[in-house]
C-alpha cells in the first residue's frame, strides 16, 4: 500500500511542533519540510489513516496557521494517484 502525500502551508516556527505531534500519534503520518522559509510542508499519510490525520491537522489548524495546498495528492513513492 502507498502513502498519500498532502501538502500544507504552515507557520515556519511551528513546523517542529507539527512534526512532533504527527510522529507521536502512533505512526499515522510523517512530516517533511519542503521549504523551511515559507512553511511549505508535506505530510505522508499512512494507509488507512487519512481521516485521523485530517482530524488532527484540522484541530491544529484552528489553533495556528495551517492551510491545505490545492495540489493533487501524490503517493510518497511518486507513482500516479490511485
Amino acid at each position: 500500500m502507498r502513502c498519500e502525500v498532502l501538502e500544507y502551508m504552515a507557520d515556519p516556527g511551528q513546523i517542529h511542533f507539527l512534526r512532533f505531534i504527527l510522529e507521536a500519534s502512533e505512526g499515522i503520518a510523517t512530516l517533511s519540510t519542503l521549504n523551511p522559509k515559507t512553511g511549505h510542508i508535506a505530510v505522508s499519510v499512512a494507509p488507512g489513516c487519512r481521516s485521523e490525520v485530517l482530524d488532527v491537522l484540522g484541530a491544529l489548524g484552528r489553533e495556528m496557521f495551517l492551510v491545505l495546498c490545492p495540489s493533487p495528492k501524490v503517493p510518497a513513492d511518486g507513482a500516479p494517484p490511485l
